[in-house]
């Protein structure tokens, strides 16, 4: 057929470019999507990391806390010289042997026991929660702020245990648990904080799938102003172990000279400062990451390595060291 006189003619598309053009399609999409996933995957492992290095912050940090103030005990200083009153009471499970929560050692360390000697050394501690292999501390102080004084007894709570000092002497009792005895004034009133880390096998529930380990302690609290019981408080979850080693100070630098997982009594004498080191884990796997590491920390007495649904799971560790302000409270330290 002839074209109409002032018509331009048209061109179709070859194979060959039709190809070409799909090829280029291709490999334009296929680069799209390797970068969507790439991204999708660092996005992941950026979230993972970014959590779990929170947790073992602050983790390191509360229980840093709490071991630069072991033996703290206001104006007595010596625990020889602080009474127990005859309101002291607690109910539920105490967290060693009868009256353990009025023994006022300042520390006692667990080293890498199994979870059925945990239970045994600390009854508060269920064995079928515990993470064996790991260490357990118990904490002995008083909270750094003066709660209530002679004067002005406004802020202290009921069921709640306190010191009452007096210069060097001091009385530990219940408040609202009846009359304590008579302390000379001026006195003034410090919360008594007695706390067990450990590492629990579940953050939230022993049914929760996948569980996920958690750094825990034990704390006294009391229910509706009666006598506290030990409660369990998750402090950080992911947390896979838990190592402490005591600085021992040999030449009185103030500097240890060397750490001891399991001090003496010697060592006691001459600690300075406690080393942590915490293995932690990310909360959730990711399937595309593969980790063949082995990770130990402090004196773990095998590596560990990663194997079946763990090797998916992000894991770093972390070791500080903290002061320890009150060495002479120290020199009754419990190591088992």
């Amino acid at each position: 057929m002839r074209r109409a006189p002032g018509a331009r003619a048209t061109r179709g598309v070859s194979l060959i470019q039709l190809l070409v053009g799909m090829s280029l399609g291709v490999t334009v999409v296929g680069a799209l999507g390797a970068f969507f996933v790439q991204g999708s995957r660092s996005s992941r492992e950026d979230i993972n990391v970014a959590s779990l290095l929170n947790e073992l912050g602050f983790a390191t940090g509360q229980l840093g806390v709490d071991l630069e103030m072991a033996g703290f005990w206001a104006q007595a200083h010596d625990p020889n010289a602080i009474d127990a009153d005859g309101t002291l009471a607690i109910t539920g499970t105490d967290c060693g042997p009868t009256g353990w929560y009025r023994d006022l050692r300042a520390l006692q360390i667990l080293d890498n026991a199994t979870a059925a000697e945990m239970h045994a050394e600390f009854p508060c501690l269920a064995a079928d929660d515990l993470v064996g292999g790991t260490d357990v501390i118990a904490i002995k102080r008083v909270l750094g702020r003066v709660a209530g004084t002679n004067t002005d007894s406004s802020e202290l709570r009921a069921g709640t245990l306190y010191l009452r000092s007096h210069d060097r002497f001091g009385l530990l009792y219940r408040h609202g648990g009846g009359t304590p005895r008579t302390v000379e004034t001026p006195y003034e009133d410090w919360q008594y904080a007695p706390v067990v880390y450990y590492v629990q096998r579940y953050t939230v529930s022993a049914t929760e799938s996948p569980q996920v380990p958690a750094l825990c302690r034990m704390t006294l609290q009391s229910a509706s102003g009666g006598a506290p019981a030990f409660v369990r408080d998750c402090v950080a979850q992911g947390i896979e172990n838990l190592q402490i080693e005591i600085g021992v100070d040999d030449d009185d630098d103030g500097s240890a000279n060397y750490f001891a997982p399991s001090p003496d009594t010697a060592q006691l004498r001459n600690a300075s400062t406690a080393r942590i080191y915490l293995l932690a884990r990310s909360v959730r796997p990711d399937v595309n990451y593969l980790n063949a590491k082995s990770y130990q920390i402090g004196n773990m007495p095998d590596a560990f390595t990663p194997t079946g649904a763990q090797v998916h799971y992000y894991r770093k560790t972390l070791s500080t060291e903290v002061s320890l302000r009150n060495p002479r409270a120290l020199q009754g330290v419990a190591v088992q």
